[in-house]
C-alpha cells in the first residue's frame, strides 16, 4: 500500500491511502497513469517506461491481470511466440524497416532509427542500445549503461540480433 507523501503526481486519498484515478512515478522516471485503490494500482492504467515502451492493461490489487505492451516505434508485443516474426533468423529486418521499407546501406543502417550511430566491434545492436558481451549489459548507443539483461535476454540477443564483426559491418 502507498500512503500520502509517496512519488504521486496526482491523486485523491480515502483514509490517508491513494484512492481514484492518479499518477505515480518511479525513481527511474517510469509513470504509471490510471485507477488505484488502496494505494495499489487496481482497474485500468498504462504503465510508460523511459524508452518509450507503454504496458496498457488491467491491474487487480497491485498486480497485472491482463494487457498490450508497444514499443516506442509502435510494434505490439505478442507473448504467444509462434505468432512472433519479428526479427527472427528467417527475417532479420527490424519492425521499422518492415513498416517503412528498408533504407539505403550506410553506417545508420545498423539501427532502426535514423538518429542513432554504429555499434562498436564485437557488439550486438538491441534496438534500444547494444549489448556488450565482455561486460554483459546493454549500454545506450552513446555508451551508458542502460540495464543488464536477465540471462534468458542475453541469450535471446545471441542467437537472434545483428552482430558487428569488424569495421568493414
Amino acid at each position: 500500500m502507498a500512503f500520502v507523501g509517496s512519488p504521486f503526481v496526482k491523486y485523491d486519498t480515502v483514509n490517508g491511502r491513494v484512492e481514484g484515478d492518479g499518477k505515480y512515478v518511479f525513481a527511474d522516471g517510469t509513470t504509471f497513469t490510471g485507477s488505484f485503490k488502496d494505494g495499489r494500482f487496481h482497474g485500468p492504467g498504462i504503465m510508460t517506461f523511459p524508452n518509450g515502451v507503454q504496458y496498457q492493461g488491467k491491474w487487480e490489487h497491485g498486480e497485472a491481470v491482463e494487457g498490450v505492451m508497444r514499443f516506442a516505434d509502435g510494434l505490439e508485443f505478442d507473448a504467444d511466440l509462434s505468432k512472433w516474426d519479428y526479427c527472427t533468423p528467417r527475417d532479420r529486418r527490424f519492425y521499422q524497416e518492415r513498416v517503412g521499407g528498408i533504407r539505403p546501406a550506410d553506417d545508420t543502417q545498423i539501427t532502426p532509427n535514423d538518429k542513432q550511430g554504429s555499434i562498436p566491434v564485437g557488439t550486438y545492436d538491441v534496438a534500444d542500445g547494444y549489448y556488450d558481451p565482455a561486460d554483459q549489459w546493454v549500454h545506450k548507443y552513446s555508451g551508458e549503461k542502460l540495464r543488464f539483461p536477465e540471462p534468458e535476454e542475453r541469450e535471446w540477443i545471441v542467437k537472434t540480433c545483428y552482430y558487428r564483426l569488424d569495421e568493414t559491418d
